[in-house]
């Protein structure tokens, strides 16, 4: 939380006192909340979406609307920058070594 209310700050001019004025925001302002973790985490994706909150009625709201992305990439490109370096994914097969891997493939 700390690094992002960093990068808020940084990144956006927000600063915040702690977590309730940092939940108050988010609440209150969905759009530049939710916009600023998709920048946060660098979210990739193949076509970015046409808004960040398109129907707002709970439940049904829809989140991101027309974005394109491959979940699997975004959290596994998570791993390589992971303290210790910690797998990912662990395969584990009759027969064979485990086989780990910590990031994503490259292409």
């Amino acid at each position: 939380m700390r690094a992002y209310q960093r990068w808020l700050e940084r990144e956006r001019g927000l600063r915040f006192a702690g977590y309730e004025d940092l939940w108050r925001w988010s609440i209150g302002d969905l759009d530049g909340f939710w916009g600023s973790i998709w920048a946060y985490f660098a979210v990739t994706a193949s076509a970015q979406p046409a808004a960040l909150l398109a129907e707002r009625d709970m439940p049904g709201a829809r989140w991101f609307p027309g974005a394109r992305l491959n979940w699997a990439e975004n959290v596994l490109r998570q791993a390589a920058s992971r303290v210790g370096g910690d797998p990912a994914i662990v395969a584990l097969c009759e027969g064979r070594e485990p086989a780990r891997r910590t990031s994503a493939p490259r292409a």
